[in-house]
């Protein structure tokens, strides 16, 4: 929620001038999203990074990460829409949403 509520204020926000003229900026810094290992994971080599480039498709719910030995799959448990994630260039996981 604290996400959506960010990212619609400083989309207004950058709308706007301040007393000098200047075009307005972000209010609010959103840091990049975090995801921690399990310590129970069979594999401790493989990692997963995330990245939220629409906040719109975020959701405070609840969400479950697997990797099945071939690809990562994350799932939103609320409506179980799945998302897969990518290796990059350098051959890391990555997660864009």
């Amino acid at each position: 929620m604290a996400l959506a509520f960010a990212d619609a204020f400083n989309a207004q926000h950058t709308k706007g001038y301040d007393a000098d003229g200047n075009k307005g900026k972000d209010f609010f810094g959103i840091g990049s999203p975090v995801v921690y290992s399990n310590s129970n994971n069979a594999d401790k080599t493989v990692s997963l990074t995330a990245e939220v480039v629409d906040s719109t498709k975020v959701q405070a719910t609840d969400y479950q990460i697997v990797f099945d030995g071939t690809d990562w799959k994350v799932t939103r448990l609320a409506d179980n829409t799945t998302f897969t994630a990518t290796k990059d260039v350098d051959g890391n996981w990555r997660l864009t949403v």
